[in-house]
């Protein structure tokens, strides 16, 4: 009987589930709505200095981070701390540090979210399975993953449109279950190329450098430059407008 009982439960299906990207926003992306960025999209977009410079005039005044993120780049910035970080990850995150945190390009929202909202959130984090296969996610490492879904439900709650940008696909699970449009690195170049800072080549080109930083899972990985192409055409996008209609 001992053995049965120590048998874990079975996680609820949608917790086994390796991403859930948001398909309902528009490869444009949302204007006007407010995008929270974790550690991965912050140190893929540092990658490429043309990259850091178009995402930032793209996302201008709306680029928020939680208080916990901020101190995640902060502590991956010190040297203190590169005996046990690697050497890009390291760069990456002292040019987040510099460009995006120390210019005040983005606002820290120091808020504080419902405790019950987070320690649901952080407990289903932690219930996911380790991106490697092996176990389960380290508990520590979904700190700042947790505070920034809950506060994004905060704010929804508040009325406000918000998108969780992440790489992390266990994280774009639990942020989709509590209906948090969550979107990778993939995503933010594919709205760099609509919005015309970029050609889908040379977009191609950066995502190939940031996936060596802060990878993105294979399974919504782009492939080729083509899958960065915009469809607009004349003013239109037919991919663009089909989304906005479902979802209207």
């Amino acid at each position: 009987m001992k053995r049965i009982q120590s048998i874990p439960q079975r996680p609820p299906a949608y917790l086994t589930q390796r991403s859930a990207f948001s398909t309902s926003i528009p490869p444009c992306g949302m204007s006007g709505a407010w995008a929270y960025l974790d550690t991965g999209v912050m140190y893929s977009a540092s990658s490429r200095v043309a990259c850091l410079n178009a995402f930032l005039v793209h996302y201008d005044g709306r680029l928020f981070v939680v208080s916990t993120v901020e101190g995640e780049v902060r502590r991956a910035a010190d040297p203190a701390n590169s005996a046990w970080i690697d050497g890009a990850v390291q760069n990456a995150a002292r040019t987040a540090r510099g460009r995006f945190l120390d210019s005040g390009a983005v606002v820290v929202d120091d808020d504080e979210p419902e405790s019950k909202i987070f320690d649901e959130v952080y407990g289903q984090l932690s219930r996911l399975p380790h991106a490697s296969g092996k176990g389960l996610r380290h508990e520590r490492a979904n700190v700042g993953e947790a505070f920034t879904i809950a506060i994004c439900i905060k704010r929804r709650r508040q009325s406000r449109r918000v998108s969780f940008l992440s790489n992390d696909g266990g994280a774009s699970v639990v942020a989709t279950f509590h209906h948090v449009p969550t979107r990778n690195f993939g995503h933010v170049l594919r709205e760099l190329v609509c919005a015309g800072h970029f050609g889908p080549d040379e977009a191609f080109e950066v995502l190939v450098a940031a996936q060596r930083i802060s990878g993105i899972p294979l399974d919504d990985l782009p492939v080729a430059a083509t899958t960065l192409v915009c469809d607009a055409a004349e003013q239109a996008c037919a991919t663009c407008d089909l989304i906005r209609n479902s979802e209207a």
